[in-house]
């Protein structure tokens, strides 16, 4: 599964690649996401860890 860094993140939700609800999940377990308008939880996080669209993380699970 792909992993992004946060400024990806970031850079994807400014750009419309991510709609409101979407969520992402690090290696800790650590969740965030996107509200339409900014990505919340992102205080205290790890600023060099990795993420995964919560979504892709479900489909795969199932």
């Amino acid at each position: 599964m792909e992993t992004m860094k946060i400024w990806e993140i970031i850079k994807d939700c400014a750009n419309g690649s991510y709609i409101e609800g979407d969520a992402f999940i690090n290696e800790l377990g650590q969740e965030i996401y996107f509200d339409g308008h900014s990505i919340k939880g992102l205080e205290d996080l790890n600023p060099k860890s990795t993420w995964q669209h919560a979504t892709l993380i479900e489909r795969e699970v199932s």
